[in-house]
């Protein structure tokens, strides 16, 4: 009885584990811009760890410093983009260590800067932002009064930490996906508009051309080469009204008039 007794403990231990990672990273977040899913990230970490304050900071591009990009519970004013040196001090620790730091008495601890403890957090829970082979940042929950942080509630956050960088990283991506959706359209109208206006020129010449040479009464003379001119022209007309067309049609743009055939 008492092997069966610890079994439905590790099973009810397991899903209290999975029910709390499913609240902080669920799949309603996979829509939702980066900003938005930082913001919203840090009130659900806040709420599953029942914490007073949640902070997450990304690495920059260059990698020297961690910026906070959301928090919940901190002076948002003071707060973010507070730049902290990746290589230094406890987040430094963080990052090289690539495994969650547990602060009883954040007056103790070795922090690059000072902003938590002049917004009165007592006790803390820092993990790394991990994916497979890098680290993008680390997130951190702090307590206004003395807590003790368990292993266990380390080890939680550390899973949660996992599936936020997944999520994080999957909102980069998207993001990189539709900036470049975006610069292609722009290319596209920039390249069907001036495509079109040299194409006027060259369609108005060649019949002009064709006019003058109707009119000399020698309406042989230089036809084949007028006839090819305007069938370019033409073909690369369609070309250009085709990409006019796309950037409409993603644009919601685009009106059909509709008949019977």
């Amino acid at each position: 009885r008492a092997e069966a007794d610890r079994a439905r403990l590790a099973a009810e231990a397991a899903a209290a584990v999975l029910k709390t990672l499913e609240q902080i990273t669920n799949a309603a977040l996979a829509s939702l811009e980066l900003d938005e899913l930082l913001q919203a990230l840090v009130g659900r970490i806040k709420d599953a760890f029942a914490v007073e304050t949640v902070a997450l900071l990304l690495l920059d591009d260059a990698k020297r410093d961690l910026v906070v990009r959301a928090t919940s519970g901190l002076d948002d004013a003071i707060a973010r983009g507070l730049r902290v040196p990746a290589d230094r001090g406890l987040a430094g620790q963080v990052i090289s260590g690539d495994r969650p730091i547990v602060i009883d008495d954040v007056r103790q601890a070795d922090l690059a800067v000072s902003n938590l403890r002049d917004q009165g957090v007592q006790s803390l829970i820092v993990a790394p932002l991990r994916l497979p082979h890098r680290t993008i940042g680390v997130v951190h929950i702090g307590s206004l009064v003395p807590r003790h942080f368990t292993a266990d509630e380390a080890t939680l956050l550390q899973l949660a930490a996992d599936r936020i960088a997944i999520a994080i990283d999957h909102a980069w991506l998207y993001d990189q996906a539709r900036r470049a959706n975006q610069a292609r359209d722009e290319i596209l109208a920039i390249v069907a508009h001036d495509l079109r206006n040299p194409l006027n020129t060259v369609v108005l010449s060649a019949q002009l051309i064709a006019r003058a040479t109707h009119s000399q009464g020698d309406p042989e003379s230089g036809r084949a080469h007028v006839e090819a001119i305007l069938a370019s022209a033409r073909r690369m007309d369609h070309l250009v009204q085709d990409l006019l067309d796309v950037t409409r049609i993603e644009a919601g743009e685009l009106t059909l008039a509709l008949d019977r055939l």
